[in-house]
């Protein structure tokens, strides 16, 4: 179960419940929990601690892409002149006076 997979050493009360259970001798139970934690339980620990590898390092890289991606776009000249038509400010009167013009000119790299 779940819970075991954080912890495959059942304690003693656990042990004799499992022996009454499976009708198995203390002596092969233990040999049966040994043999299922090399078998199973390690080569699934160490999958699963592969897998967070692998998540946390696409997560990693999500988020210097988020972060190349936020850089990139708020120089993006299209981004530029976007927030500036947009800005309320400007939505009554969308012409730039020529500072503006000259203003948005140096931002977006664009020449007159």
């Amino acid at each position: 179960s779940p819970i075991n997979l954080s912890s495959p050493y059942p304690d003693k009360e656990t042990k004799l419940i499992l022996i009454n259970q499976t009708k198995l001798r203390k002596k092969h139970l233990e040999r049966w929990l040994r043999k299922e934690r090399q078998l199973v339980w390690k080569p699934l620990m160490k999958k699963i601690q592969q897998q967070e590898i692998i998540l946390q390092q696409q997560q990693e890289e999500e988020l210097s892409n988020d972060e190349n991606e936020n850089k990139s776009s708020n120089n993006n000249p299209t981004t530029i002149l976007q927030q500036w038509m947009y800005n309320p400010q400007h939505i009554t009167n969308p012409y730039p006076t020529k500072e503006e013009k000259n203003e948005l000119c140096k931002a977006t790299g664009f020449t007159m």
